[in-house]
């Protein structure tokens, strides 16, 4: 069961890229459209703002609790939470026309990104795109691979509990892919499709995995969360009361507070849309892993 607690804070435009962190009991997400970041303090229900130098497009919790790292569209940053000070950690994707996209952490604390092709102007409205995006690693801090290129839109990226499988999604082909993972290397093999829905469930946009190894995938343009079985078909949708929900995940001490964010970016007529919602499930989520980062003082202030 998923039931609904309560929405936070104000409607956002294009609200995305959300993660738990545990050693502050935290919720971030991202606007990607308005360059804003937030942090919900859960058990202080304190909702703080952060101003991004660039659009950002995903979150991910770090090694040290007052660093996060964020994944804007030029590459991979670190916030100070407490001095509110942003430093440039590296470029991932060189090519011009893309953009960074979401993203995840392994057991190693090796991140894993993903990228596409540009598809919002600087004044907002779409752009048409292809499937120009790639699927990188950052190993040990500072080699970056290139796992798979001629995505379209690439979107999350999750562990199965046993660290096994690698799940990720191209939204463009409304496809979730598995690839083996290899934990000793932080490498994978070739993937496979897992899951395809039918049109009406919309297309895969963010996910979390749950603690039973069921991914929950946000479905956008299908108003609800899909909970898919260890084969990768639906056994449960868990509707919500907006058309695009973006992305989710897990948090709280047991891990069984759900956050959904959603996009209003576009749509019409849907009074929900934008909403950041809080919904408590029966079944907890699967902890995410922590980032290794660099030395502060070495990287670029912005």
């Amino acid at each position: 069961m998923l039931n609904f607690q309560k929405t936070i804070g104000d409607r956002c435009d294009l609200a995305e890229g959300c993660c738990w962190c545990d050693k502050t009991e935290s919720f971030f997400w991202i606007d990607v459209t308005r360059s804003l970041l937030f942090q919900y303090k859960l058990y202080e229900e304190e909702l703080v703002t952060f101003p991004t130098p660039a659009p950002p497009v995903n979150t991910l919790p770090s090694e040290d609790p007052d660093k996060l790292l964020v994944t804007l569209y030029d590459g991979l940053y670190l916030l100070d939470l407490k001095q509110r000070e942003w430093v440039l950690w590296t470029e991932i994707d060189s090519d011009p026309l893309n953009r960074m996209n979401d993203g995840g952490v392994d057991r190693n604390g090796n991140i894993w990104l993903g990228s596409m092709q540009k598809n919002i102007a600087d004044d907002g409205s779409p752009l048409d795109i292809g499937a120009n995006g790639n699927f990188f690693s950052m190993v040990n801090r500072h080699t970056i691979r290139n796992h798979q290129t001629h995505i379209g839109v690439f979107n999350m990226m999750v562990f199965s509990p046993d660290d096994k499988w690698l799940y990720f999604a191209d939204s463009m082909k409304s496809e979730i892919y598995r690839s083996p993972f290899h934990a000793q290397t932080s490498s994978i093999g070739s993937p496979e499709v897992f899951s395809k829905l039918g049109d009406s469930y919309g297309v895969p946009d963010g996910a979390a995995m749950d603690s039973e190894g069921h991914i929950w995938s946000a479905r956008w343009d299908g108003s609800g969360i899909a909970r898919l079985t260890h084969s990768g078909e639906l056994e449960t949708l868990y509707k919500v009361n907006t058309s695009r929900p973006t992305n989710v995940c897990f948090g709280g001490r047991d891990m069984k507070t759900l956050l959904v964010t959603t996009a209003a970016y576009l749509l019409e007529g849907d009074e929900r849309a934008g909403e950041i919602q809080l919904y408590h499930s029966d079944v907890a989520g699967l902890p995410t892993y922590r980032a290794n980062i660099p030395n502060w003082s070495r990287l670029q202030r912005v």
